[in-house]
């Protein structure tokens, strides 16, 4: 057996139900605004989502939490006209030019290099522990 043992602690449901209430209803009061607007509000609060429940063990957790927010902007993008519809090979395109962050397994110091708002007692040299780490600049 190899490493060590690790508590892993998942987000529990009321919690995560709450944070894609929230997401859903905000795309569905400012789906007006322009897809840029919508986008940067969207992946903060991926960002910040990722930030307060990036724990050990909530991976998958997480990597739902991004789905589910990419299925909820192309609900409400698509009910912005009667015109045609927003289907999943539009809404890629969309991704691809306003991506989402994504939520990355990575080690703190070797994030620590490439992300400067890791907090510095990671970047002091202290052991390297695995955790979740969302990098701010995965384009």
């Amino acid at each position: 057996m190899q490493g060590k043992d690790v508590v892993r602690q998942i987000t529990a449901k009321g919690r995560f139900a709450r944070a894609l209430k929230s997401v859903h209803d905000w795309c569905k009061t400012n789906r007006h605004l322009p897809i840029e607007a919508q986008h940067d509000y969207l992946a903060r609060a991926i960002r910040g989502h990722c930030a307060y429940y990036g724990r050990t063990g909530n991976g998958k957790r997480l990597e739902w939490f991004r789905y589910q927010v990419a299925r909820t902007w192309r609900k409400w993008l698509a009910r912005r006209s009667r015109r045609r519809c927003l289907n999943w090979d539009r809404m890629n395109e969309i991704l691809k030019r306003y991506p989402l962050p994504s939520v990355t397994r990575s080690r703190a110091s070797t994030c620590a290099r490439y992300c400067p708002t890791i907090s510095s007692s990671c970047a002091r040299g202290s052991p390297a522990i695995a955790t979740m780490a969302l990098c701010l600049y995965d384009q």
